[in-house]
């Protein structure tokens, strides 16, 4: 409150200076975020329920500003954090770093200059549900000079919830700043009249240069009066002078600046902080986990709203998946087998068509348990991510082929036939129907529909038990259509009758299943090179000759033998691509690659930044830039308006492109992000891409 009040006294002198210097200063002392910028790291790559953590808030200030500690001295205010997160969680106070003496115009200030790590510790209770936990951070700071100019900004940090950790990539930066932390005093404190005695093994008349205690909270002491210095007997004696004559409270926290002289005759010093409490017990642990119960956040209620609005864009996504092109190839072999029985409506129909629904949704069980279950357990993962694995799209690429020979009549899977019209009918049963449903699914994953995007990234940031109910919804959305279809008389009357026409639509379905196999191969070669292609491109002719052996007229042992022997050759084939790795001039792309560097250089010379987060195995991607980035028109307005096509290509996993898509709420690509030069807030294109959305965002970044 006394901040907050402070705060508005400043902003109105602020104000006050604005129309007496004029334009041009005022310009620059409203801009606080230019002055200072602020940034959550962590120690580690993942929090440990039941075990503490470290954090920090660094701030970055512009050279001649500074912030101030949490005692600012006569003038300024502290740095205030807010916090709220989606999790339940313990956070600290701020344990605050030695700060520097300022003086300016007979005016002592306790501050911060060029970088200020303000280092708390976290923690998560033992029974915490959650996949992730997000910390979100809004700050209030004063950031003075000549003059001083209230701030406010928001920082915000997810990290992973796992049974165990690692060190990140800033905790060397955090262990540094937990050892120049302020620790207790290795002396005895008395505080009698007014003056702070230190007394024990801890001092050291014959190295102590000078002394200087800063009181923890404000308007205690007088700031711009020394305080006198008197050694003798092993003991150290600071006089403090009240401000305004008041009594210095007994039990006062503080923190103790030292310096020690290194060498005898030597003009150089080192300076140590100790924090000490007058009441005799100690105020700081000295970097160790707090013993005390740190502040607590307590994570709002679930926002039922929220999560029905996320719920039915997931089921409404689910169903615009079916129209995906990475889909058609399976959902064609279901709707061969619907049509089959076109205007038959008996309980077998509907035991497929519920096989099919359970084939669909276990399927979505699995990924959903699997995907949530290596994300908690630190893995930086996105919707989709099996993909990225060259020995699961070498097996997909296998299952296909089988499949596509199948189409075509190479093989028969013998199952329980019924003559029906002509006798060409022949009627896959329920188990049928749940492995296609599974396919389906599986082979749903590279595609993005509208709605579904948006409902993945809300539920990665959910309570596993609440992504999981999302992504049951895209599984139902995503089987509705089908299972419809098959339990509905009326809908399946409306299929052609059975007939020749059928051996004819087979065979042609086999194509679409065929192109599946010649991307998958294009996958594996982005992932393997060369190496892996080939020894894909061998596999698939020896799982052809095997399952020749399947064919109609071989005998039941060989169908076997030739049976086993193709899933040999699919396994196979999958461990030797993950054992290829490609060549540099493999990996050449006609493309600027992505990089947090390269967008802050394009825009530091004034141009606009395109970034194409993509796949090779993201159907949608592939769609998108065909139909529009890899396009003369697209081509005419980078150079209309000066901007720049970067490419963060996710075939393979890469942790800094997986962080990027989850703090724009996605789950995974594509996402196609805009940056104008003066903005450090990209604009988000539809996933569905359109010439008129890439127009529309380049314009408006000329504009502003």
């Amino acid at each position: 409150m006394v901040f907050m009040f402070k705060r508005k006294l400043i902003a109105g002198a602020v104000a006050l200076t604005t129309m007496l210097v004029g334009p041009a200063v005022a310009q620059d002392m409203v801009r606080a975020e230019n002055l200072v910028s602020h940034e959550l790291i962590s120690e580690s790559r993942a929090l440990v329920p039941g075990e503490t953590h470290w954090i920090a808030l660094r701030q970055t200030i512009e050279p001649d500003w500074h912030t101030y500690w949490e005692n600012a001295g006569d003038a300024g205010g502290p740095t205030r954090v807010e916090w709220t997160s989606d999790t339940p969680i313990s956070i600290s106070p701020i344990h605050w770093p030695t700060p520097k003496i300022i003086p300016y115009q007979g005016l002592i200030s306790h501050a911060y200059e060029d970088e200020a790590l303000l280092l708390m510790q976290v923690a998560l209770p033992e029974d915490v549900a959650a996949s992730s936990v997000t910390l979100n951070a809004d700050i209030d700071y004063l950031v003075c000079a000549d003059i001083c100019i209230p701030g406010s900004g928001t920082a915000s940090l997810t990290l992973p919830i796992a049974p165990a950790s690692a060190p990140s990539e800033d905790a060397p930066t955090l262990q540094t700043a937990r050892a120049l932390m302020p620790g207790p005093v290795p002396f005895e404190v008395a505080l009698e009249d007014d003056q702070l005695t230190l007394s024990g093994r801890g001092v050291r008349a014959d190295r102590i240069a000078a002394l200087r205690f800063l009181p923890s909270i404000p308007q205690v002491l007088d700031h711009n009066v020394s305080q006198p210095l008197s050694l003798q007997n092993g003991f150290a004696s600071l006089q403090l002078t009240p401000k305004n004559g008041t009594l210095i409270p007994e039990d006062l926290s503080g923190l103790l600046l030292v310096t020690e002289q290194i060498e005898a005759g030597s003009t150089q010093t080192l300076s140590q902080g100790f924090t000490i409490a007058l009441g005799g017990s100690d105020y700081s642990n000295g970097g160790a986990p707090l013993p005390l119960p740190p502040e607590q956040i307590v994570a709002p209620g679930i926002d039922w709203s929220g999560i029905g609005l996320a719920i039915g864009f997931a089921f409404l996504g689910g169903l615009i998946l079916n129209l995906m092109p990475c889909v058609f190839p399976i959902l064609s072999i279901k709707a061969m087998a619907i049509a089959q029985t076109a205007g038959q409506h008996g309980r077998a129909e509907r035991s497929k068509a519920y096989a099919f629904l359970s084939g669909v949704l276990l399927s979505f069980a699995f990924l959903a348990a699997l995907f949530l279950g290596l994300r908690a357990s630190g893995a930086a993962l996105g919707w989709g991510f099996q993909f990225q694995s060259p020995a699961f799209v070498a097996a997909m690429a296998a299952l296909f082929f089988a499949l596509s020979l199948n189409m075509l009549g190479l093989f028969e899977i013998r199952s329980h036939l019924e003559g029906s019209g002509d006798g060409l009918t022949r009627k896959d049963g329920a188990s049928g129907s749940f492995f296609t449903g599974a396919l389906a699914t599986v082979a749903a994953t590279p595609c993005t529909a509208p709605f579904m995007g948006a409902a993945l990234g809300f539920a990665i940031t959910q309570p596993a038990a609440i992504a999981f109910a999302i992504i049951m919804a895209l599984g139902l959305g995503f089987a509705a259509p089908m299972t419809a279809l098959g339990l509905s008389k009326r809908f399946s009357a409306l299929l052609p009758r059975p007939g020749g026409w059928m051996v004819t639509l087979r065979r042609w379905l086999s194509l679409p299943l065929l192109a599946t196999v010649a991307w998958l191969a294009w996958v594996l070669w982005l992932q393997t090179g060369s190496g892996g292609l080939a020894i894909l491109l061998v596999g698939l002719i020896a799982i052809g000759l095997a399952l020749a052996l399947v064919g109609r007229g071989t005998q039941g042992s060989a169908r076997m033998a030739g049976a086993v022997i193709a899933l040999l050759l699919g396994v196979g084939v999958s461990w030797a691509a993950t054992t290829q790795v490609p060549t540099p001039a493999e990996t050449e792309s006609d493309h600027t690659s992505w990089s947090s560097e390269r967008v802050a250089t394009l825009q530091a010379e004034g141009r606009s930044v395109f970034i194409d987060f993509t796949a090779a195995w993201c159907i949608t991607c592939k769609v998108n830039e065909a139909a529009v980035i890899d396009t003369d028109a697209f081509r005419s307005l980078m150079a209309e308006h000066d901007a720049e096509l970067l490419v963060a290509d996710w075939t393979v996993q890469d942790p800094k492109i997986t962080k990027v898509l989850e703090q724009f709420g996605r789950a995974g690509v594509p996402l196609y992000l805009v940056y104008t030069p003066e903005s450090a807030d990209p604009q988000i294109l539809p996933q569905v891409l359109t010439l008129d959305a890439v127009h529309e965002a380049l314009a408006t970044s000329r504009s502003s």
